[in-house]
């Protein structure tokens, strides 16, 4: 019987969910429990360039290592992003970065990078291998490769002499077992060496396609507790293992039974998995982190994510950009408004409430605020704590909360800041001009800009937008409350503060947060 590795990549790959931050005592455990099942290899991480962004497991460093337990018999090895080395100027240098194989706590590096790419990775296979590291090379966006191109990618990493494990991944999810089969067979006769496959979960196909990778002849198979994995996931390494055992492979399965809870409490917070959306793009060529951005978002109903992915499918979407998918999202007309805003607040001290869990505990605290300093309050949309009576002003931007909240907004009979350009077509309710402060809106990369009838703003966020109006209409003073900040997504806390930075500077003015915020 062949010998075929397993590595468990859960800590890698399912740090897309939560941002690589993992307790460290339960993954203790499940190195441990790896260890018993027979797993040969823990991807333990990425090595990203150093940040603040996320947890300790997108960086692998040195104080990551300090806390871990890892068994001897387990080989860890970790990933890094092609993109990270060449795409910027003299790019990230792999010799300031690793430490030499021998005193390293991983032996592995794994590299990334897209198929039609691959010749941009020789370098950094070279410089690797001189530091002693064994090299996996994944083969990422590897669907609908023609025999040509194989045959191409095969023969001239051959070439190079410095890869060890060549891997090729079904990033889209769109691979079936026919493909995998033609996809093995036809690098087998140009690379003699061991070949990999990472699957993804988007047409339920993951276990399937890997055990069709193995009858192909894969040694190398990638799998993640309960699948946690980038968009749908990946092969789940619970099931991967119990079907390897039942073929006879030397592995035990049952000893994942003291870290699979852990991976449930995940999963049920985060939701991965195969669904119509996820099939969807698989079956459209729909890069999966479009689905896993919009779904995670929590913010849209299934008509509007439907009319997203609709637009998606218009497009090259094989490839995620961040940015693409925020003109899908906001896609609007230019937006001038009606409303000289200049000075209309000016003197006046501010209270902007938002909805934010600390409303549960702290709302007291802020009702006694406006009866003691009596500031103009702007709720951004509608607000499940404060009385109508303390509220002068809703605000309200972005179209999905417009579509929905907009009835109960104006049942309020208060003013309402709105860029109503974009709405005006498709709303239906008799908008009388009195209550209507129409402050245009217009969407611009990186642009955070106050005009006397509209502002130019990157993300048409109700924060964002109210401190545009503000910068504008020049008050006295602004506080917050009960805008809390994100619990799980450093990204967007990050973009946060940094707009509250700008307008702070820009204006000269500290804001003042009543209530408890990670954005302070």
């Amino acid at each position: 019987m062949k010998k075929i590795k397993v590595l468990d990549c859960t800590c890698r790959d399912g740090g897309y969910y939560n941002s690589w931050n993992f307790k460290i005592d339960e993954i203790n455990q499940y190195l441990f429990s790896c260890s018993k099942s027979g797993i040969d290899i823990v991807e333990i991480g990425f090595v990203f360039p150093l940040g603040k962004e996320y947890g300790i497991f997108a960086y692998s460093q040195k104080k990551l290592f300090s806390k871990l337990q890892i068994p001897k018999n387990l080989d860890i090895c970790v990933m890094i992003n092609a993109k990270d080395f060449y795409e910027k100027k003299n790019g990230h240098q792999i010799k300031k970065i690793f430490l030499n194989s021998k005193i390293s706590p991983f032996k592995i590096v794994r590299i990334a990078i897209n198929f039609n790419e691959f010749n941009y990775g020789q370098k950094i296979t070279k410089d690797l291998k001189q530091l002693g590291y064994k090299i996996g090379f994944n083969l990422m966006q590897s669907h609908n490769k023609k025999i040509n191109e194989i045959a191409y990618v095969g023969k001239e990493i051959t070439k190079w002499r410095t890869v060890d494990y060549l891997y090729f991944a079904d990033s889209i999810g769109c691979m079936d077992p026919n493909y995998i089969n033609y996809f093995c067979k036809t690098l087998k006769r140009y690379w003699k060496k061991d070949i990999g496959i990472h699957a993804h979960n988007n047409k339920s196909f993951a276990l399937i396609n890997t055990l069709e990778a193995i009858n192909s002849g894969a040694t190398m198979v990638d799998s993640t507790m309960l699948g946690m994995g980038r968009g749908a996931g990946n092969t789940c390494t619970e099931n991967l293992l119990i079907e390897l055992e039942k073929r006879k492979f030397n592995y035990k399965p049952k000893h994942l039974a003291n870290t699979l809870p852990y991976f449930q409490l995940l999963k049920n917070k985060y939701n991965w998995g195969p669904n119509y959306y996820y099939h969807f793009s698989a079956a459209n060529n729909i890069h999966p982190t479009y689905i896993q951005k919009i779904l995670t978002s929590n913010k849209y109903s299934n008509n509007f994510i439907n009319k997203i992915i609709e637009n998606l499918t218009q497009q090259k979407t094989d490839i995620f950009k961040e940015d693409y998918l925020n003109n899908q999202i906001y896609k609007i007309k230019d937006d001038e408004g009606n409303f000289e805003a200049k000075n209309y607040l000016k003197g006046k001290k501010i209270l902007i409430v938002g909805s934010g869990d600390s409303g549960n505990i702290e709302l007291k605290k802020v009702e006694e605020f406006i009866k003691k300093y009596k500031p103009t309050v702007i709720s951004l949309n509608i607000n499940p704590y404060i009385k109508n009576k303390y509220i002068d002003f809703y605000l309200s931007c972005f179209d999905f909360r417009v579509f929905f909240e907009i009835s109960e907004i104006l049942k309020k009979n208060k003013p309402v800041i709105i860029p109503l350009n974009r709405f005006k077509n498709n709303l239906k309710f008799n908008l009388k001009k009195e209550k209507i402060i129409n402050y245009g809106l217009i969407v611009k990369e990186k642009s955070f800009k106050s005009y006397s009838n509209h502002c130019e703003i990157d993300k048409p966020l109700a924060l964002t937008y109210a401190l545009a109006f503000c910068k504008i209409a020049n008050p006295k003073k602004i506080s917050f409350a009960f805008i809390d900040g994100y619990k799980d997504d450093i990204k967007e806390n990050k973009y946060l503060s940094q707009i509250i930075s700008k307008f702070q500077k820009q204006m000269n003015s500290k804001i003042n947060f009543v209530t408890k915020s990670i954005l302070n």
